[in-house]
């Protein structure tokens, strides 16, 4: 009974300490800060992780919708859920390794059973006073998985339902 607890205690144990596929990211914090009426500064900071596969990670953001590209994309709209036009400027921040993909782009590189964090920091400024509500957004947040050195597949998107998670409000 007590060889039964203790194996039942380190599998556990196991399963927890390392990220697994079912929960390999999550959010971890978001905030605003009004920098003056008409410019907020937005972060979401997100941690992701694979126990059985290597991941890659981008480090550019965009507003807009270019799930076909490796970019994070996200949106400004007002507290209804509108788009808000805007000027602004998004970027990921991480301490992981960052490397060159081709064509003067960067990706953040994760090793299998490590997690890394992320920041998403985007500086937005509109023509406008911005309004409590105006809500950043993560619209796309592609990820490539490496099994054996392979892109399986070449990339992944984390589902909509979970990038719900993914915004910071503005608030007065």
């Amino acid at each position: 009974m007590k060889k039964y607890f203790l194996r039942s205690a380190l599998v556990l144990g196991v399963l927890f300490a390392f990220p697994s596929d079912g929960h390999a990211y999550k959010v971890l914090d978001e905030s605003t800060y009004r920098l003056d009426a008409y410019t907020a500064l937005f972060t979401i900071t997100y941690e992701f992780g694979f126990l059985n596969a290597d991941l890659w990670m981008p480090m550019s953001a965009r507003e807009g919708d270019t799930a076909s590209d490796f970019h994070l994309t996200y949106e400004i709209t007002d507290a209804s859920g509108a788009p808000i036009v805007t000027t602004n400027a998004g970027v990921v921040l991480s301490g992981t390794t960052l490397e060159e993909n081709g064509d003067d782009a960067y990706r953040y590189a994760v090793s299998k059973k490590n997690r890394a964090s992320f920041t998403l920091i985007g500086l937005v400024t509109s023509q406008n006073a911005l309004p409590s509500g105006t809500t950043l957004k993560v619209t796309s947040l592609p990820f490539v998985l490496l099994k054996d050195g392979e892109n399986k597949p070449s990339a992944q998107l984390v589902d909509p339902s979970v990038l719900s998670e993914y915004k910071t409000r503005l608030e007065d």
